[in-house]
């Protein structure tokens, strides 16, 4: 764990590259190997820098990023104001608020721009715990789509009263 200070900003259509170095690397490294054989080729071309950059052009998603000097040390991404659709953090930063940072970010804005209504995500195994620290819980049944394999989880659109963790 490092809980060293981190600056968070808006991503940039420049950014593409190394949001996709992160997350392919974090994929590599905790999620595609339960995947079933072309799951794990279809989740990490989710991940390549052509579709992170037209993620990062449709104006559907707002992306976040988080630095540490030079260095990209997490990202998230959300979907409309409510589908926590990203959300990696390099190995050597898990588990020290920077998922926190992002999504309390990311949340914040959406229940700010329209009507309240849960968020969703589609989480990895090795992520439940994550999830589950930052305010989510199951939603159904464990899920196997195209070879990809999550767990449905949701998260009450509520606004947290000041100090509050989540």
């Amino acid at each position: 764990m490092n809980s060293t200070v981190v600056r968070i900003r808006r991503a940039t259509k420049e950014d593409a590259s190394r949001i996709s170095e992160l997350a392919q690397a974090v994929a590599l490294k905790f999620i595609v190997d339960e995947f079933h054989g072309r799951g794990r080729a279809f989740y990490l071309k989710q991940l390549a820098p052509e579709a992170i950059a037209k993620r990062l052009a449709d104006d559907d998603f707002r992306f976040l990023v988080a630095e540490h000097g030079d260095a990209l040390v997490g990202v998230a991404a959300m979907q409309g104001h409510w589908h926590l659709y990203h959300l990696f953090v390099a190995k050597g930063y898990q588990r020290g608020g920077v998922a926190r940072q992002l999504w309390k970010i990311l949340r914040e804005e959406a229940l700010g721009a329209g009507p309240l209504r849960s968020f969703k995500a589609n989480v990895p195994r090795y992520a439940i715990g994550a999830y589950t620290r930052l305010g989510f819980t199951p939603d159904g049944e464990f899920r196997d789509e195209r070879g990809v394999r999550f767990q449905p989880m949701t998260c009450p659109a509520k606004r947290l009263a000041a100090g509050a963790k989540t």
